[in-house]
């Protein structure tokens, strides 16, 4: 069994290190995919990732170079280990998104979808993924494969010195409903919304109004999800709204993906 250790944080780089005996580390930073270098998976392989507390991540593993007569290749388990040792369920992306995951013949929806997996972090630590072998035609082998993981975390900010009216405008690119929860701290340090839940409707714009933020203040908006990377999208626009029922937007600025070191 091999353990790869991914931490994700600010660099847009990949290294793979070759470690004496059986071990390898494979150093990911985020939020670039890995592209380019290979490791050799086995069955019951482990990868490690150091996640940040009330963050959103994604990965996925993709088998590479798969002969015409193979359909074998490698997928997440249904659950992680976080940093305390106890489970953590992952929500399984492969499938009803956009870039579905992988190209295999005849291969069970159920496995293709845990070849992404995303998970909100509760933690901060080291989390572990294990791997297993989706195999028709060579049990129990191995095979060269990506291993890609990225932080999914949207980000943005609110000025209220501007404007009178918060709205975080949601734009879903899947096929499926997905729930997302919102963080705005003020420039006080002050948690205005704490994790409260939305959910984004598929395939259209979700507007999350936040009218009751105090005024002659600014701060940060941060966005957990459990979608894959890219098929959520958004901008925080500021409105006043007039006495005579006018509205003026006074500025927008989009979310952006997260990049921090953990």
């Amino acid at each position: 069994m091999k353990h790869l250790t991914l931490p994700i944080g600010l660099i847009s780089a990949l290294l793979l290190i070759a470690l004496p005996a059986s071990a390898q580390d494979l150093v990911l930073r985020s939020p670039a995919y890995a592209s380019g270098s290979l490791v050799t998976l086995s069955e019951d392989d482990t990868i490690d990732v150091q996640l940040h507390a009330n963050r959103s991540y994604e990965c996925a593993v993709l088998t590479n170079a798969l002969l015409p007569a193979s359909d074998d290749y490698f997928a997440f388990t249904s659950t992680a280990v976080d940093p305390d040792g106890a489970s953590v369920t992952l929500a399984q992306t492969g499938t009803n998104y956009p870039g579905a995951l992988p190209r295999a013949n005849g291969v069970q929806t159920v496995e293709r979808a845990r070849v992404r997996v995303n998970l909100i972090a509760q933690k901060t630590g080291r989390y572990r993924f294990s791997v297993e072998e989706v195999s028709e035609t060579s049990p129990s082998g191995s095979a060269s494969v990506t291993v890609q993981c990225r932080e999914t975390t949207l980000l943005g900010g609110y000025n209220r010195f501007f404007a009178g009216v918060v709205i975080v405008e949601i734009q879903s690119l899947a096929d499926v409903d997905q729930s997302v929860f919102v963080t705005i701290v003020d420039s006080n340090g002050n948690t205005q919304v704490d994790n409260q839940e939305f959910t984004a409707q598929s395939n259209t714009r979700t507007d999350l109004i936040f009218s009751d933020l105090p005024a002659q203040n600014f701060g940060q908006i941060r966005i957990t999800h459990n979608a894959p990377f890219g098929s959520l999208r958004g901008i925080v626009a500021e409105y006043d709204f007039g006495s005579d029922g006018s509205i003026t937007l006074k500025r927008e600025r989009p979310l952006e993906n997260a990049g921090i070191v953990p």
